[in-house]
């Protein structure tokens, strides 16, 4: 919407000058510099309209979206960067659904407060339970220090959650505020799909090069291979090549 409202802005003017040429002018060729004016004026209102909608509207197939029990991975296609022919990188954000999200911004509240604590193991408080009855063994809460440092951890005691943790910095400025950025907004990086060898990889950060990225060779069956199918096929518009089972 910000570039509709650039655009229109840079046509305004034509209209006043319009309107100027036609006061100044009384003869025929006043005239038609007129008629010139208020047709440039159209042609450009025109265009500012049709290109300003197609800029508004989003390709229908920009992203693949892949849910699981506790998020959904959505991947970026206009982030893809070839590499090789079937080979490819691409930015995907993970996102809580908005229940996990709920019980892990309350997590992160009531952790806070463990700040104040010295080294050591602390039971955690209803609030950091609010999911239900937990389905896997209840773990204390963990205050680390160490050079300076101070450091919570916490399991989240859910199997849904797939063994994830609350982290929060004690010592480390903003630290509440970039975790809770995390929760609401999702985890994002950049991933490499290699379509014609069943390859998968992640990179250690956004911007690392390949140098950085960790592979992994995938087995039919898991998820990632579930992942890989359908990025590739949403990519290349080609069915990847399919990587074997673990048990075969």
């Amino acid at each position: 919407m910000r570039v509709q409202h650039v655009r229109m802005r840079q046509a305004r003017p034509l209209i006043p000058l319009t309107y100027t040429c036609y006061l100044g002018s009384s003869s025929s060729s006043g005239y038609m510099w007129v008629m010139r004016s208020k047709l440039v004026a159209a042609v450009c209102a025109i265009w500012c309209c049709i290109s300003s909608s197609s800029w508004a509207e989003e390709p229908k197939d920009r992203f693949v979206e892949i849910p699981q029990e506790d998020q959904t991975t959505i991947f970026d296609l206009s982030t893809v960067q070839l590499l090789q022919p079937g080979r490819f990188t691409i930015l995907g954000t993970s996102i809580a659904h908005p229940d996990v999200m709920e019980y892990q911004l309350k997590v992160l509240q009531a952790i806070e407060p463990y700040c104040s604590r010295t080294d050591g193991k602390y039971p955690p408080t209803p609030q950091m339970l609010a999911m239900g009855p937990p389905d896997v063994a209840v773990d204390d809460v963990r205050v680390s220090e160490s050079k300076g440092s101070k450091l919570l951890l916490w399991k989240y005691p859910y199997a849904k959650l797939r063994n994830a943790y609350a982290v929060l910095s004690c010592t480390e400025p903003n630290s509440y505020m970039r975790q809770r950025g995390m929760i609401t907004n999702g985890y994002r990086a950049r991933e490499l799909f290699d379509c014609k060898r069943g390859v998968w990889g992640l990179f250690v950060n956004e911007n690392a090069d390949l140098s950085e990225v960790v592979t992994h060779v995938l087995q039919d069956g898991t998820f990632g291979a579930y992942k890989y199918e359908l990025v590739c096929y949403a990519v290349t518009n080609e069915f990847p090549y399919r990587p074997k089972r673990s048990d075969k």
